[in-house]
């Protein structure tokens, strides 16, 4: 009979034990958990087990489920935080709280013609994302880049739908219509920026120096707004759906007289004349003895409908995004809307290692109703004791010669139906890994038909008016740009870029404006007494454009950086002396924080900047036909003819723009602080 000793008993459990739990580490098991950063939970953050293919992405409210080795580590990242990895240590249930990267110096910005790393950018550009924007629920681009870019400043109107004003750092022309930046969305220029859907936009870069926008030469005067629409970056179709509910209404009214306050104010008036006799102020008559508040009758609370549906997805040969949304925005003042239908379809398509095809398609129809100029007009003008509605119901047609300010709302229409559809077709093709070559042909066309009509009870003399009008604009760009980048030794890092673009842009008009229609039951320009010859045309007008450019950009071990770019514009509106004008630019950078004599800051400063840029830009927002000889029609004794009505030009030249611009880039450990210019 054989004898086991304790020793060797001890050594036979530990043994075995250390198998079991050997085993058991080794055993793949279900994992759930939540990721989220300081402000929430984070949709769609990589979880993946490292060494292996196996990974997931967390859902809207931050939760992921994954089968991974017991004794493994999770590898979790996400664009714009620090990615982490947690060892599993057989636990089933991890939570994650990401740090948000702030000095995130590898981020990619989109500039001119590419993109560059955020820590070698010489120029002062300001970038957010689709994160940031999708915080304020926008309806439109306007709310959607309010307040969160330096120096941006965006004018808007209560009425829904308007176009906004924007200004990059002020005004810097003397033309009436050309203050606007330059927008270009996915490479394309775009005039109408209403049909943009801002819950497509993955990001906003805003150019604001001649460094950053010489490259867009003649048009670049006003600071450039660089947008990039999503893409699909998953490799499953991930779809999202979105709904939103916003409230609109009067902050705060303006002081108005009441009926009282404007009997003494008339008696006053009249009196300090030696007129001792007060007009339209009989208290017997309903049309005298109201006491209005216009400003409560005209405007009202309104709600905002928004709902959003896109589906995107990836793989190694395809990328793409399609969404919709429609948007319901009844505005402030009574009988005003927009209603906007816009969908998009963004695909590219990886033929093989060189050879990419990229679309981008996209459709915007808008309806809108705008208030009339003079149901605003009258609203502080019109006396408070005037009334608004007449015994039987109907409205008080004008008294004194003041419209009643609600009928002009509720019975004269300024509506707007717009159509605009762009698309931007391109091709990509690497020669080799540092030369690269893209073609692209890109067209827009944007069409509005406005309709307006007065009846016969907004006007003193009782006679009922209408205008219509139909304006088409078609717009079309051909770019071809090459590309060369390569890292010499690590340490040298060069990027050249050139590159050749025609366009050519088209508009007709036609308006018909009439008087004294003959029944107020047909709102349109059907049938009419009169034309009203001055507000009745048609006209067609139309430019070209032909322009080179070029970009050299160089950076040792990112700490000494240089940027050139240089725009060779020619364009139809200037006069045959001026035809071409030249717009170049230079900066450089030195990163001060990667000297050695700074390994001090290092606890206290991560990274820090010093940058100077000098540039020319132009800006060509004047008449198509500017510089030409025109002639206009004259009427003499009742006889039509032709007379010069503009004399040509040839020296008619580009306005031009130079600027100095100095900046200071600090980012510290715990706050960042960007761009002291």
């Amino acid at each position: 009979m054989r004898i086991i000793t304790p020793i060797k008993s001890r050594l036979f459990l530990f043994a075995f034990l250390l198998f079991i739990g050997t085993h058991l580490f080794a055993q793949t098991i279900a994992i759930t958990g939540n990721v989220s950063d300081n402000e929430g939970p984070l949709e769609g953050v990589n979880v993946v087990e490292q060494g292996s293919k196996t990974h997931v992405l967390t859902d809207k409210s931050g939760k992921f489920s994954i089968q991974a080795k017991a004794n493994g580590v999770l590898v979790i990242s996400y664009l714009g935080f620090e990615s982490q990895t947690v060892k599993i240590n057989g636990r089933t249930t991890i939570d994650v709280v990401l740090n948000e990267n702030l000095q995130n110096l590898s981020e990619v910005v989109v500039v001119g013609y590419g993109t560059m790393k955020k820590r070698d950018i010489t120029g002062s550009i300001s970038s957010i994302t689709a994160k940031d924007i999708e915080k304020s629920r926008p309806v439109n681009l306007a709310d959607a880049l309010q307040g969160k870019i330096a120096g941006l400043d965006i004018m808007t109107s209560s009425e829904p739908g308007a176009n906004a004003s924007y200004r990059i750092r002020g005004t810097s022309t003397l033309s009436d219509g050309g203050s606007n930046p330059l927008f270009i969305v996915d490479g394309m220029e775009t005039q109408n920026i209403n049909g943009i859907n801002p819950r497509d936009i993955a990001s906003v870069e805003v150019l604001k120096d001649a460094a950053s926008t010489a490259i867009y030469g003649s048009k670049s005067a006003n600071g450039v707004i660089l947008i990039t629409t999503k893409e699909g970056n998953t490799s499953k179709a991930k779809v999202s759906l979105s709904y939103s509910l916003k409230q609109s209404q009067m902050t705060k009214y303006m002081p108005q007289m009441n009926r009282l306050q404007g009997f003494r104010y008339e008696q006053l008036r009249n009196f300090l004349g030696g007129n001792y006799f007060v007009n339209n102020r009989d208290s017997l008559n309903p049309s005298n003895s109201a006491d209005n508040f216009y400003q409560s009758l005209l405007f009202r609370k309104a709600y905002t409908n928004q709902i959003d549906a896109s589906v995107s997805g990836a793989d190694k040969r395809i990328k793409y995004f399609i969404s919709a949304g429609y948007v319901n925005e009844p505005g402030i003042q009574i009988n005003t809307y927009n209603n906007r239908l816009t969908t998009r379809i963004n695909v590219d398509y990886k033929g093989n290692d060189k050879l990419t095809v990229g679309n981008r398609l996209a459709l915007a129809v808008s309806k809108q109703r705008q208030a009339t100029w003079g149901s605003r007009a009258q609203m502080l003008q019109r006396p408070a004791n005037y009334s608004v509605y007449e015994p039987d119901g109907s409205y008080t047609p004008v008294l004194y010669s003041r419209p009643n300010p609600v009928a002009v709302s509720m019975l004269g229409p300024n509506d707007y139906k717009n159509y605009n559809l762009s698309i931007n077709e391109f091709v990509e093709y690497k020669f080799i890994p540092a030369l690269s070559f893209k073609s692209s042909i890109s067209g827009s066309l944007y069409q509005s038909n406005m309709n307006y009509f007065a009846p016969s009870i907004l006007d003193q003399a009782l006679r009922a008016k209408s205008a219509n009008s139909n304006r088409t604009d078609v717009s079309w760009t051909q770019e071809n740009v090459l590309n060369y980048w390569k890292k010499i030794k690590g340490v040298h890092e060069i990027w050249l870029m050139g590159g050749f673009s025609l366009q050519g842009n088209t508009t007709d008009m036609t308006q018909l404006n009439v008087t004294d229609n003959i029944t107020s039951s047909i709102p349109i320009s059907n049938a009419y007494g009169g034309v009203v010859m001055s507000q009745t045309y048609a006209s067609w007008t139309g430019y070209r454009m032909a322009s080179f450019f070029g970009r050299g950009s160089y950076n040792y071990k990112g700490r000494y950086l240089f940027n050139t770019n240089i725009r060779y514009d020619g364009s139809s509106r200037f006069g045959v002396n001026k035809r071409w004008g030249l717009f170049p630019s230079a900066s450089a950078g030195w990163r001060f924080s990667d000297e050695s004599f700074m390994k001090w800051s290092g606890k206290v400063l991560k990274d820090a900047k010093l940058r100077v840029s000098y540039g020319v830009t132009g800006n060509q927002w004047t008449g198509d036909f500017a510089s030409q000889g025109l002639y206009g029609t004259s009427t003499y004794a009742d006889n039509m003819g032709l007379s010069p009505s503009q004399l040509s030009n040839p020296n008619l030249s580009w306005e031009q723009t130079r600027q100095l611009n100095a900046g200071l880039d600090l980012i510290f450990n715990d706050y960042p602080l960007y761009c002291l210019n």
